[in-house]
């Protein structure tokens, strides 16, 4: 990452630089970084899509609080669910805003121990209607 979503990344993480390094090892793995702009082109919104087989996680959701509550995250989070349409999405989170803005995109929740949204069926391996009776 380099320039303003750099900045934006640094910001995420109140100043501090350890979060860019471990979001590079993301993208030298293969991961990507997907960002929402304002009409400024400036990016306010970003998010890591990390993929593994057809199922992948998001993580690193962030918006710029002087451009929240103005659709850039949803944007961000929709920009992630168009690109990977094929596969297994979810994401975890604690912020009762965003869990809002997951089920608005389509996004149901289970709730374990803390709260998980989930974007299509879950994959066999989540079932317990799979596991053998003993």
């Amino acid at each position: 990452m380099k320039d303003q979503e750099f900045n934006l990344a640094i910001e995420q993480d109140n100043g501090k630089t350890y979060g860019i390094i471990l979001l590079n090892k993301q993208i030298s793995a293969g991961n990507k970084m997907f960002f929402a702009y304002n009409v400024l082109g400036k990016p306010v919104s970003m998010a890591l899509a990390e993929k593994y087989h057809n199922t992948v996680y998001i993580s690193n959701v962030y918006t710029t609080p002087s451009e929240r509550r103005k659709g850039y995250g949803m944007a961000v989070i929709n920009k992630i669910i168009l690109h990977y349409s094929d596969c297994f999405i979810y994401l975890y989170t604690n912020n009762p805003e965003a869990a809002n803005i997951y089920r608005k995109l389509g996004f149901s929740d289970n709730h374990l121990k803390s709260w998980w949204a989930i974007k299509g069926s879950l994959p066999d391996w989540c079932s317990t209607n799979n596991k053998k009776e003993q």
